[in-house]
């Protein structure tokens, strides 16, 4: 690859008219049912960025996370990867739960 070129990008998402009224859970969902397995935050951001919705919040990646962090049918497999919740067994789910409360605990006021 040629010096400061950047590795090519996944194709965007088409997204049909019948989305443009969709949450941001229903897009994060939709994107994560329609890939393989699981999505690194880059793959996320390159699939959704062409969601009308994006065009509208120019903070929609911190809004994906949020998504991805707050809802429990998303979990995080890896550091930045995420999957559905219902492709894991419940006790799956549950040790990965675990495992990010753990690694990135909730913020809250510090105890001096």
């Amino acid at each position: 690859m040629p010096s400061g070129s950047q590795a090519p990008r996944a194709p965007s998402h088409r997204w049909p008219t019948l989305t443009h009224d969709w949450t941001w859970p229903d897009i994060v969902r939709h994107v994560l049912t329609t890939a393989k397995w699981s999505l690194s935050l880059p793959e996320l951001y390159a699939r959704i960025e062409a969601h009308p919705r994006t065009a509208r919040n120019e903070n929609w990646q911190a809004r994906v996370r949020e998504v991805l962090e707050s809802h429990d049918e998303f979990v995080r497999v890896s550091k930045g990867v995420w999957a559905l919740a219902v492709r894991f067994s419940a006790r799956k789910v549950k040790a990965l739960h675990r495992l990010r409360a753990k690694e990135c605990p909730p913020l809250g006021p510090r105890e001096e």
